[in-house]
């Protein structure tokens, strides 16, 4: 992960920084997997027309901010991947089917 230039050389003080949600929908699904007691995960499409999915990025926090300000690093370390934002069980570390997610990122073609 790139350190954020302006807050200096620790990488997590750098997600702690404001970040502006993408959109509604966005901040709604953080939210809900947060209140749901899961954690965010970020999955990058692996085959497009198989639609496969895998976890790249485990966020450990229960902090708004701290989800946007990692989702925004990893794109921009990795903006050639499609991204979505899944909850995750903590005790499994696995997705909930049924669980709240959205697809949040799409790399230029």
């Amino acid at each position: 992960m790139r350190p954020d230039p302006q807050l200096g050389a620790d990488p997590v003080r750098s997600w702690r920084a404001p970040v502006r949600p993408f959109n509604d929908e966005w901040t709604a699904t953080v939210e809900r997997i947060i209140s749901q007691g899961m954690w965010c995960v970020l999955e990058a499409c692996t085959d497009v027309a198989a639609q496969s999915w895998e976890p790249v990025l485990l966020v450990c926090s229960t902090e708004e901010e701290m989800v946007s300000g990692a989702l925004v690093t990893w794109i921009g370390d990795f903006p050639s991947q499609d991204l979505r934002l899944c909850g995750y069980t903590r005790d499994t570390l696995r997705r909930v089917d049924q669980g709240p997610s959205v697809l949040c990122y799409l790399a230029p073609a």
